[in-house]
Parts: structure tokens; sequence; C-alpha cells
């Protein structure tokens, strides 16, 4: 696996102590803190693309139901 992609395994998986040994392993100065500031980034990525998604779909179901009258 590449560096990038187990890095963001590490950040998907929220692996804060195996994140913290990789980027100290990476050279990071206060690795602790910086697997915090991933682990933050990664949760508000996350949480964007969970907000996408329920716009998009909510969009779908207005435009489903425009001929649809309440009887």
């Amino acid at each position: 696996m590449g560096q990038m992609a187990w890095l963001s395994h590490l950040v998907d998986t929220e692996n804060e102590k195996e994140l913290t040994e990789f980027l100290k392993g990476k050279g990071f100065k206060d690795p602790k803190f910086a697997a915090k500031e991933f682990l933050k980034a990664g949760k508000e990525l996350s949480e964007d693309k969970l907000a996408k998604e329920v716009k998009r779909a909510t969009t779908l179901i207005n435009a489903a139901s425009v001929g649809i009258r309440d009887e």
C-alpha cells in the first residue's frame, strides 16, 4: 500500500495510535498534534460529504414528487 493510501486508511479508521507512529516515522516534530489535526480534518471531510449526499437525495426526491398530489 502506498504511503498516502496508508495515511488515508489510518485517518478513515480513526486509528490515532498508529497514525501518530506513522507520522513520527515521517519526521513530524509533534506527531501527536499532527495526528489529531489529521483526524479532525478527516471528520470534517466526512461530514461535508454526508451533507452533500443528503442534499442530493433531497433534490432527487423533490424532483420525483413534482407531479404527485395528495388525495
